[in-house]
């Protein structure tokens, strides 16, 4: 490693070629895999194709030895010790009721110091090279969506360990659930062998080494190897020049958000929610996002449509109850982390008295993906309320003066209801773009000052931001 380069890799095979090309970059390309470091931010392409046609999706994610973090232990260890504590007392029955209960004391001591020396190592994993290191990529929506579709199953398989455990208490306390024993083990056991099935067909990728603070990560495609190995060459030839700025930033606390709306459609999941509770006691920092001011967003130009975004732009172009309705704007705005995309457009009907905003969330953190897509109609009236009819169940808290009405169903049905709400002459045109400025800045501060009251969240600070390259 070359001590006045901070961002040298480790030098094996051809690495010293590999460094004197890339000089200052916190990636490098080489032995058909990526070498990183913390932090590291790729250019936007498929890592898992290669292809740089938008429009893509971000995705961020942490690398260590064990591919693990803080959550996915802290499940290790819920299982361990909630399922050892259940068949200690099973142990308890068994042996009042005359069972053997050598079998089950194995699976206890297994569980336990598996996860025990699961936790043990990622924090020597952690204290050898600083935590894990962090990476931005991109990928299509089309994986990202496959990924999403092998995480429901797992969570729905998540519920077999449970199962299992319960059958095995059962059976180790009652004689006459003896025989369900086996079935127990067997759901147990039969889980570990479904997820590692399905998690072969996930595109993800995988820390393989480290040395000297870089992570070696493989999963790219050759393809994509390849096009960072020419973008590599590049900037050694040319460097590009980053561009500064200061961004405004504030930190929303999920921990005070209800452990129901935490959960979403996996509020059934036991797993989920109990790892959620421990999670929201703790107050863990990963209950703890910063997001860019909503000023911050910039034009969606066309080509970066997201494609369920264009395909409700698509659908509403049929709408009876749209028509004669026009677009006022398109914007989008990544967040701080880099895994979570908001894109949006707003209509307004032709008296620019009600508008609607149709949004689309899109959160890729590693292997797991999170969607949520929103339509909310606003009208301002002339006293300085403000009507807001959602879909969504509202999440956080509202001012005083913002009517929050939720209407299930179509967005015929949602419109109408909107409409039947706010009287003809009642609502405030906003034909001036002075007004509108005016009145949509006013909400969001009036929203950010209700959540601050609340505390859901900090107030906003000034930070310097890397422009990256879009």
């Amino acid at each position: 490693m070359d001590d006045s380069n901070p961002y040298a890799p480790p030098l094996a095979d051809d690495s010293s070629e590999r460094t004197d090309r890339s000089a200052g970059q916190p990636w490098q390309v080489g032995n058909g895999c990526l070498y990183i470091r913390d932090g590291a931010v790729l250019p936007e392409i498929d890592v898992f194709g290669g292809s740089d046609d938008l429009p893509l999706t971000p995705a961020a994610g942490s690398f260590s030895m064990l591919q693990s973090g803080g959550i996915r232990v802290g499940r290790i260890l819920v299982f361990a010790l909630l399922g050892g504590a259940a068949m200690v007392l099973g142990i308890i029955g068994g042996v009042h009721a005359g069972i053997d209960p050598a079998p089950l004391m194995v699976i206890v001591m297994v569980m336990l110091l598996g996860g025990l020396l699961g936790n043990r190592l990622v924090r020597k994993s952690k204290g050898r090279t600083g935590g894990p290191a962090r990476l931005r990529w991109s990928m299509t929506v089309a994986d990202a969506n496959a990924n999403a579709a092998i995480t429901r199953r797992l969570q729905w398989l998540s519920a077999m360990p449970w199962i299992g455990v319960s059958l095995l208490w059962g059976g180790s306390f009652w004689t006459d659930l003896e025989g369900f024993r086996a079935f127990g083990l067997l759901c147990v056991f039969g889980y570990s062998f479904l997820v590692r099935h399905l998690s072969k067909h996930r595109k993800i990728l995988q820390c393989r080494g480290e040395s000297d603070g870089w992570f070696e990560l493989r999963g790219f495609a050759p393809e994509a190897l390849m096009r960072l190995a020419e973008i590599q060459h590049e900037q050694a030839e040319k460097p590009a020049e980053l561009g500064r700025r200061m961004r405004r930033v504030r930190s929303i606390y999920l921990y005070r958000f209800p452990l129901r709306g935490l959960a979403g459609k996996q509020w059934w999941n036991p797993s989920v929610m109990l790892v959620l509770g421990f999670m929201k006691l703790s107050r863990s920092p990963a209950l703890v996002r910063e997001v860019f001011d909503p000023d911050e967003a910039v034009d969606l130009k066309p080509s970066r449509w997201d494609p369920h975004l264009r395909e409700r732009w698509h659908e509403l172009q049929s709408e009876p109850v749209l028509k004669g309705w026009f677009l006022i704007e398109a914007r989008e705005l990544d967040s701080v982390a880099g895994d979570q995309r908001n894109q949006w457009f707003a209509l307004s009907d032709p008296e620019r008295k009600h508008s609607l905003v149709v949004s689309l969330h899109r959160q890729v953190s590693g292997v797991n993906v999170f969607e949520a897509d929103e339509s909310t109609l606003i009208t301002w009236r002339k006293t300085g309320n403000v009507v807001w009819t959602t879909r969504s169940p509202a999440v956080g808290k509202f001012p005083s003066n913002i009517e929050v009405h939720r209407v299930r169903g179509d967005l015929s049905k949602q419109v109408a209801h909107h409409l039947s709400r706010v009287g003809e002459g009642d609502a405030l045109s906003m034909e001036n773009p002075e007004v509108a400025k005016a009145r949509d800045r006013e909400l969001k501060e009036a929203l950010h000052q209700c959540w601050m009251r609340a505390k859901l969240c900090s107030d906003y600070e000034e930070r310097e931001w890397i422009d990256w390259p879009r």
